[in-house]
Parts: C-alpha cells; sequence; structure tokens
C-alpha cells in the first residue's frame, strides 16, 4: 500500500526530513570528495623539495621508510643505498627530521652485492617535541 503525504505519522515528518538533509549531504560529499581527488592530482605533479622531487615521488619514497604501526613515530628500517636521497627528502618533507645511517648490510653475488643501509630518524613525534 502506497503513503500519501497525509497519511505519514507526525513523526514521520521528521524522518522525511532526515533522509533529505542526508541525501544532499551525501551529493555535497561526493562532489567534496571529487574536488579533493582533483586538488591532489594537482598537488602529486607539484615539486616541493628543493631537489627537485614531486609530491608523488616522495609518496612514494615516504612508502620505503614510514613507520607501519604509526607514521609519526621513530624511522628504523632498511633502504638501498640508492634510495637514500629520495628517502630523505621524503623524511624531511614528512616529519621534519632526516634520516641518518646506523649500519651497511651487503648480500648476495660477492661481484654484484647488494647495499642495503639501515637508517634511522627520531620521526614526527620527536621533531616536533610532543
Amino acid at each position: 500500500m502506497r503513503q500519501t503525504h497525509d497519511s505519514y505519522a507526525p513523526g514521520d515528518v521528521d524522518l522525511i526530513s532526515r533522509k533529505c538533509h542526508y541525501t544532499k549531504v551525501m551529493r555535497d560529499t561526493n562532489r567534496e570528495s571529487e574536488l579533493m581527488s582533483e586538488w591532489r592530482s594537482d598537488l602529486d605533479d607539484m615539486v616541493v623539495s628543493n631537489k627537485g622531487y614531486t609530491r608523488s615521488e616522495l609518496d612514494d619514497a615516504w612508502d620505503l621508510i614510514a613507520p607501519a604501526d604509526n607514521w609519526k613515530n621513530p624511522i628504523c628500517t632498511y633502504i638501498k643505498c640508492n634510495d637514500f636521497e629520495i628517502c630523505n627528502e621524503a623524511c624531511i618533507f614528512f616529519t621534519g627530521s632526516s634520516l641518518a645511517v646506523a649500519a651497511t648490510l651487503a648480500f648476495g653475488d660477492t661481484e654484484a652485492p647488494v647495499e642495503q643501509w639501515l637508517v634511522e630518524a627520531p620521526g614526527y613525534y620527536l621533531t616536533i617535541g610532543a
């Protein structure tokens, strides 16, 4: 049985009003999400480092060193020595702290060993004094 507006109980009008509001909010939220995606893609192409790296490049490098439990925690991880410069730039960009090489590890073929560095940084919390 289809209800007409006249057959709604007094409390139903409030329900209808909330549903209309929710629909508008969701429509606005979807548009806001689209705008944020456009804005984010513009930022990804922006050079944000003194060494010429883009936000997207630093995001990728940050993924190599970011602590898994909380990105603001101290950093202690292994990276390839060739990635040190960009990872250090990412660390500076996201935390304000610089990477330091704590140890070197070489493994693999003796003629062409793969060298990795154990890098550490205080992270965001310690850098800002939180």
